[in-house]
């Protein structure tokens, strides 16, 4: 009995786990349309606004900075809603000190590389 439930174990978190993460949507499930998607790939990082003087990476590295916002808003709102149990409580505070974490990493990553001095590069394939 004990060896079968240490096999089972880590099935169970994983199941588990996407249970809850599958609750945290991001678009709305019933007015999600697929042809709103971002594309993926360079166009994704391009800027709909004036063009700007930062780096692929820069522009990336924004763009999941909001991603990362969006899911710390929405991990908040749901763990300050009553339908929540002590345990979820506990698991959703983990997450989202690793997603503030991993915001904190993000904005180092946006700074450091705005301070860089901006290369230039020859391309003559283009």
């Amino acid at each position: 009995m004990g060896k079968r439930t240490l096999r089972l174990s880590p099935l169970l978190f994983i199941v588990f786990l996407g249970l809850v993460l599958s609750s945290l949507h991001i678009g709305d499930p019933i007015g999600f349309d697929r042809t709103e998607r971002t594309p993926i790939g360079r166009a994704w990082a391009q800027s709909t606004e004036a063009e700007t003087q930062d780096s692929h990476y820069i522009q990336l590295m924004k763009q999941l900075r909001v991603k990362v916002d969006g899911w710390l808003k929405d991990l908040n709102q749901r763990i300050e809603s009553e339908d929540v149990t002590r345990f979820e409580v506990r698991f959703l505070e983990i997450l989202r000190s690793f997603l503030e974490w991993l915001r904190e990493k993000i904005d180092a990553q946006i700074e450091s590389g705005e301070k860089q001095p901006k290369k230039r590069i020859r391309r003559e394939d283009l």
